[in-house]
């Protein structure tokens, strides 16, 4: 799953945007200019989270309101697709 930030004061460095998803999780920045960060979420649980991001050397983002990531339950693939109790 992919998240957009927008704001501005990120970092044009991607590995100094650390975007946190909840308490635990995180978001790869694949992009970022310093208005915009583009990360991925992966092996997120399902639920709803709040997103923050902190700027390395200029501290934590702040907003005028909570933003939250809903992340939904997919399942991508079964394998193998048909088979019998035991087999």
């Amino acid at each position: 799953m992919t998240l957009t930030i927008t704001g501005t004061g990120f970092s044009t460095t991607g590995t100094s945007n650390n975007v946190t998803i909840g308490t635990t999780g995180s978001c790869t920045v694949i992009a970022a200019t310093t208005t915009s960060i583009t990360c991925t979420i992966s092996n997120g649980p399902s639920g709803s989270y709040a997103v923050g991001v902190n700027v390395d050397g200029m501290g934590l983002a702040s907003a005028n309101g909570t933003y939250t990531a809903n992340i939904p339950l997919q399942i991508a693939s079964i394998s193998p697709t048909e088979g019998g109790a035991g087999e």
